[in-house]
């Protein structure tokens, strides 16, 4: 069975225009954010890291990662690395891990 996952989580209750505009920009961000990985095989990528590249929300930038890594589009490779808050984020990588981790 194939799970569905959301590309936007409608947590404010929007609809109609404004649910539609919000949807596409999620897209957009899942599809740019995977670009990112698939461009770059060999690096590693926090939420941290991806936000500082492309500018958006880190909630943003964490659920595109986690629903990339719940589709198989990335892996998570057990590397941390600390963010700015001093707490640590898990890095990932595009699909299968590069050879000098």
């Amino acid at each position: 069975m194939i799970k569905r996952i959301l590309a936007y989580f409608n947590t404010t209750k929007e609809s109609g225009e404004v649910l539609r505009q919000k949807v596409e920009k999620a897209k957009a961000q899942r599809a740019h954010i995977l670009d990112i990985f698939k461009n770059n095989p060999n690096e590693l990528y926090s939420g941290s890291m991806i936000q500082a590249e492309t500018g958006y929300l880190i909630v943003s930038c964490r659920r595109v990662i986690t629903n990339l890594a719940q589709q198989g589009e990335i892996v998570r490779v057990g590397k941390r690395v600390c963010e700015e808050t001093g707490s640590s984020e898990y890095t990932y990588c595009y699909k299968t891990k590069p050879e000098h981790i």
